[in-house]
């Protein structure tokens, strides 16, 4: 019985000291940032499918560029399902580290990181309907249905490669960049009469008139990198 009664405390504190948070100390030797987008954030996937990004509001002060390291910024690991979540580029991009709360070190530090530009061009479908419209009357069936693909080019300067390399805490590590759809695709609609003389007197003109209606679809890529933090650093 008494053996029993340490097995159990033994069990109840290893289960309440893997339920506390961890304090990590994240460190960037050199960060390459021009543009001063980097930020840091933690994830936690038990909120949701995905968890929600809780950024560190003080992440800003911690950028020391004149000194060495150039990163330096503690925080707080709440479990075992959350990342530690780092800029990848100027739009939205990041890279996850998972697998921080298991690791030896209470130190994160990578040797180099590079925060680069969104290169995704963004994709625009759009259909558009037209009518032959008579003054005074109700729209018939449309004549003709247009479908439309444009590319809308993003500013490049400093592309992400395919693959990205870090070294964290002495060991390398490589990391497939992954483009997903950013969520909530951007729709808008719109409508109108042709020619242009209808819209400006439409009690006087006495032409042919066309009613077109539509919307486009905005759909912008973002830039995923996910890596798993090795056990033992």
């Amino acid at each position: 019985m008494q053996k029993l009664k340490i097995i159990l405390t033994i069990i109840s504190i290893n289960l309440s000291l893997y339920g506390q948070s961890r304090k990590i100390t994240l460190i960037i030797d050199t960060l390459e940032d021009s543009d001063y987008n980097f930020k840091v954030a933690t994830r936690n996937t038990n909120n949701l499918a995905l968890g929600i990004a809780e950024f560190i509001e003080d992440s800003l002060t911690y950028r020391q560029y004149n000194k060495y390291p150039n990163f330096y910024c503690p925080i707080i690991i709440k479990s075992d399902s959350s990342s530690i979540q780092l800029t990848l580029d100027n739009d939205d991009g990041y890279v996850s580290l998972h697998n921080v709360y298991n690791a030896k070190s209470d130190t994160i530090r990578l040797s180099k990181y590079v925060v680069y530009d969104n290169c995704n061009n963004d994709t625009i479908y759009t259909t558009t309907t037209y009518y032959h419209k008579k003054i005074n009357e109700p729209l018939g069936k449309p004549y003709k249905i247009k479908h439309n693909k444009s590319i809308t080019k993003a500013n490049c300067k400093k592309k992400i490669p395919l693959n990205v390399k870090y070294n964290i805490n002495n060991e390398n590590y490589n990391g497939m960049v992954l483009k997903e759809i950013e969520g909530g695709v951007y729709i808008s609609d719109f409508h109108g009469y042709q020619p242009n003389e209808y819209n400006l007197k439409p009690e006087t003109y006495k032409g042919k008139v066309t009613y077109f209606h539509g919307h486009s679809e905005t759909k912008s890529y973002i830039n995923i990198v996910s890596l798993k933090i090795k056990n033992g650093l």
